[in-house]
């Protein structure tokens, strides 16, 4: 009997446990993509105070009703991942794109939970720590030089 062939995916998943997650360059990784996590409401409630003042958000929704939350929330959502990429890139999270994507998401879970558990809705500083957590278990969960869509592992 011959010796069976190496499985990739077992070498790829072993170089992967082996690997250290609480590295001191992915803690770095992590309170830098907190820190722009919590930084986004602020800039958001900016961008609010500003386009109300110089009536910007007059012209996009002038009738004020609830046809313009998904016009609004669709320029926010858009909005704050562009910021949040370019911060992410100028702070040298990689990759910065998967951290913000993922750091939406887990911050509208999180947003949601705080939602149906906290009477009278979230406070600022509630608010402001969910995005912080949730941009940092992105940057936790995303790692820096993973394998890319439709690359092998090398053998």
């Amino acid at each position: 009997m011959g010796t069976l062939p190496k499985c990739h995916l077992i070498g790829h998943m072993s170089e992967i446990d082996q690997s250290r997650r609480f590295s001191p360059a992915s803690l770095l990784r992590i309170i830098a993509a907190s820190a722009v996590g919590a930084l986004l409401p602020f800039l958001a409630w900016g961008v609010a105070f500003v386009s109300e003042k110089t009536g910007l958000a007059h012209m996009i929704c002038p009738t004020g009703g609830l046809e313009c939350v998904v016009p609004m929330a669709l320029i926010a959502v858009v909005g704050g991942s562009a910021v949040s990429w370019l911060l992410l890139l100028l702070a040298r999270v990689r990759p910065a794109g998967g951290v913000t994507l993922l750091g939406f998401v887990v911050n509208l879970v999180l947003q949601t939970i705080v939602y149906q558990v906290v009477p009278g809705g979230p406070t600022v500083s509630l608010l402001v720590a969910g995005c912080a957590i949730g941009f940092g278990t992105a940057a936790l969960i995303v790692r820096p030089g993973g394998r890319r869509f439709g690359s092998r592992p090398h053998s």
